[in-house]
């Protein structure tokens, strides 16, 4: 996040780390999909137990 709100300044962005913490959401996203994915597998895997 650094690197990229450093990046962002030298560009000229006022809110740089505001928008370095924007480009994480993608990868919450990413992670809330496969802990659901994962929770729902583990249920099936307790019902064939």
């Amino acid at each position: 996040v650094g690197a990229a709100s450093d990046w962002l300044a030298a560009r000229g962005h006022a809110n740089s780390l505001q928008l370095a913490l924007y480009t994480l959401t993608p990868f919450y996203l990413i992670a809330i999909a496969l802990f659901l994915a994962l929770a729902r597998r583990l249920r099936r895997l307790e019902a064939y137990s």
